[in-house]
């Protein structure tokens, strides 16, 4: 059984899939009760993903996305945020959905 700090197999999968396959460009998270953002996605082998769907969780913190360069559309609706900080670093995001 998964612990709050454990990510779900199902989200491993989902970012296995996009680090063996360049071509996927879309990361669906969505709804999968994440607490905190996995940590398996600050990666540069998921630098191509260009929208990343983090919405309808328990996220309380945006942090470790800052090795997605060429992420242009972060969805983060629908958690639990309490600060909206962490961004900075995704200088080509141009959708943000809260």
């Amino acid at each position: 059984m998964a612990t709050s700090t454990t990510t779900p197999k199902k989200a491993l999968d989902r970012i296995t899939d996009c680090k063996n396959n360049k071509s996927i460009a879309e990361l669906d998270l969505s709804d999968l009760k994440l607490k905190v953002i996995p940590p398996e996605i600050n990666t540069k082998e998921l630098g191509h993903i260009q929208v990343l769907n983090l919405s309808d969780n328990k996220i309380t913190e945006i942090k470790g996305l800052d090795q997605l360069t060429g992420l242009n559309s972060l969805s983060l609706s629908s958690n639990q945020l309490t600060e909206i900080k962490g961004l900075d670093q995704l200088t080509g995001l141009n959708s943000l959905s809260l």
